[in-house]
This record gives C-alpha cells, sequence and structure tokens, in this order.
C-alpha cells in the first residue's frame, strides 16, 4: 500500500489551488485599483478575477468528468471548453462594449489586468501543484479497482 495519491484524490486540489491563487492575485489588484483608480476599477479587476474562477472551473471540470467517462475524450474535450471558454470571454466584451458599461461602471484596462492576472495565477497554481504531487505510473491506486501494483508486478503478469 502507498500514500501516494491517486489521481481522484489529485484534482480536487489543484483545483482549489487555482482558485485560491486566483483569489489572491486577483485581492492584490483589486486592492491595487481601489488605491490607483477608484471604484470602477475595483469592480472592474474583480470581475475579471471572477470570470477566470468560473471559466476556468468550468473547463476544468468538464475535462475531469471526460477523462473519468471516457479517457480518449479528455484531449478533445479539453480543447473544445478552451475554444468555448475564448468565445464566451469574447461575448462578455462585446456585451460590455454595448451596454455602455465601460463608460459608466467599468474599466476596460482593469478588467483586463483582472483577466490576465488571474490566468497567470491559476496556470501557475496549477502546474505547481501538478508537479508536487507525484504520482508515479507503475504505483498508486487504480481509480477503479483500488489495488495497487508495482512495476515487477506488472512484468510477472
Amino acid at each position: 500500500m502507498t500514500t501516494i495519491a491517486a489521481p481522484t484524490q489529485r484534482t480536487p486540489r489543484v483545483l482549489r489551488a487555482g482558485v485560491l491563487a486566483v483569489l489572491a492575485g486577483t485581492g492584490l489588484l483589486v486592492a491595487a485599483a481601489g488605491a490607483f483608480d477608484g471604484t470602477a476599477a475595483v469592480r472592474s479587476a474583480g470581475l475579471g478575477g471572477a470570470l477566470v474562477i468560473a471559466f476556468f472551473a468550468f473547463g476544468a471540470l468538464n475535462v475531469g468528468i471526460a477523462a473519468r467517462i471516457v479517457p480518449s475524450t479528455a484531449l478533445l474535450v479539453a480543447m473544445m471548453t478552451y475554444t468555448i471558454q475564448v468565445a464566451l470571454v469574447l461575448m462578455v466584451f462585446v456585451v460590455l462594449r454595448r451596454s455602455d458599461a465601460f463608460d459608466t461602471t467599468l474599466t476596460e484596462g482593469w478588467l483586463a489586468a483582472g483577466l490576465i492576472v488571474g490566468t497567470l495565477t491559476w496556470i501557475t497554481a496549477q502546474i505547481v501543484t501538478t508537479l508536487r504531487t507525484p504520482i508515479p505510473p507503475w504505483e498508486g491506486q487504480t481509480a477503479q479497482t483500488g489495488q495497487s501494483g508495482s512495476a515487477e508486478e506488472v512484468d510477472a503478469a
């Protein structure tokens, strides 16, 4: 028996790390926006961080579900989800532009900064957390059987 985390245990840890990193990065950006630019900037930076959490969590959950059900479709689902996310962010900007929200309650620059900071912190947190969660391919609990195995046992079979 090993104490190494199985992939089903790793996924929530990686998602949690991404969300917490975006919250921290967005918090710092919101503080800077408040100090330099005012209420509209604070709203914009916060909205940017919230969009990053919503879109990336949606994508990660969809890919995780697809990988558990039909592992061979995970890459296809990831690419389709990413394409949908990019289109949705573009649509959010178009809707905000047409509604004149940037003229009254939001600022484009701080919203873009929120999206950029959120995206970079999400990606960094996911990479760091994934690399710090060692799961050797030759041992660990399998998702369906709950059995552990080693390279020697596989070679013997």
